[in-house]
């Protein structure tokens, strides 16, 4: 795809929650990961409260990511990462988050952002071949690399769905709940099955459930209210979740809260702008070259962002919007 320079990367990365990364148009090299053994996973420290050790993974797809506190790319990641997490846990499939960083830089930020897979500080984990970060590998049941590279990618997604339900044997239609509605929905068709796994899948549900709802006990009033939107959402039919649609009501009469609601609608169709500026753009750059493609992304883009600000000038985000205006601008005055 277009070549996006890494200043104005990160400076849109803290806009959107869309993946702003590079990708390659044309021929693609061959990844040198896929069908190598598993990498030996060796952790020094677990910073959350789950942890794992390599017998837990054997006959099981899991996938293992290499990731940063300093890395915006990295933190625009882990709510994707929570939500898939949370899709595939409880059907055998584990997602693991590895850092280089020390543990007293690593557990107060995977606490923050509520992190909700297993997250380690790295004691030398190796076996992959990557330039940068975040880096994830996929690993089927045969504990071979399926797939690796950025996990913003689609692939990454259809790869550790695709393992998951091949591994899922006669949960399978629970698992299908969970991928395509919520956990919530996998959780009422998990009632009527019997056995070990649907009991622990269950249990992995609940835990889960309860685990984002203690999460939203210490945040201010917008954080709280965002936290709880997305575990009623992922959790709704989960025992205990009725409980949050009276929570939910009382934030939202809250002056804070109903300015966040007012101000992310908008925003929220800026991003699905974005998002089709984007696509287009990679269509461009198969069809014509990175330099046309990347002249067309930043001159839509522009366009957008000028309409936002022209129609949201009150809007919390508009000062953010106002300053990727100019650098937009300045960067085409360049070309």
């Amino acid at each position: 795809m277009f070549n996006f320079t890494i200043k104005n990367m990160v400076l849109l990365i803290s806009l959107f929650s869309v993946p702003f990364f590079i990708f390659s148009a044309g021929a693609q090299t061959e990844n040198p990961n896929i069908g190598k053994p598993a990498p030996e996973l060796k952790v020094k420290e677990w910073v959350t409260s789950k942890s794992i050790d390599a017998k837990d993974l054997e006959g099981n797809p899991y996938v293992i990511e290499f990731w940063a506190t300093w890395c915006p790319p990295c933190r625009k990641s882990i709510p994707h990462m929570n939500e898939i997490s949370q899709r595939v846990e409880p059907f055998g499939t584990k997602v693991i988050g590895i850092s280089d960083e020390d543990a007293d830089t690593v557990k107060p930020f995977a606490e923050k952002m509520d992190m909700m897979y297993y997250v380690g500080v790295n004691a030398g984990t190796d076996g992959l071949e990557y330039k940068g970060i975040p880096f994830a590998a996929v690993v089927n049941s045969k504990q071979k690399v399926e797939w690796a590279g950025h996990p913003m990618k689609p692939d990454f997604e259809k790869t550790v769905y695709k393992l998951t339900e091949q591994n899922a044997g006669k949960l399978r239609s629970a698992f299908k709940a969970s991928r395509q509605k919520s956990p919530g929905a996998a959780y009422q068709e998990l009632k009527s099955e019997q056995g070990a796994k649907a009991e622990k899948a269950r249990e992995i549900i609940e835990n889960n459930h309860q685990k984002m709802k203690e999460s939203a006990k210490t945040k201010a009033t917008v954080e709280k209210y965002q936290t709880l939107k997305t575990t009623y959402n992922l959790y709704h039919g989960v025992p205990g979740s009725e409980q949050l649609a009276e929570t939910l009501d009382k934030l939202e009469q809250k002056s804070d809260v109903k300015k966040h609601i007012k101000d992310q609608k908008p925003f929220n169709e800026l991003e699905k702008q974005v998002q089709a500026i984007r696509r287009k753009a990679e269509k461009i750059a198969e069809d014509k070259s990175d330099a046309a493609a990347q002249k067309y992304y930043i001159k839509e883009l522009r366009t957008i962002l000028k309409d936002f600000v022209d129609k949201h000038p009150d809007n919390s985000k508009t000062p953010q919007m106002k300053k990727t205006l100019q650098q937009l601008n300045n960067q085409l005055q360049n070309q």
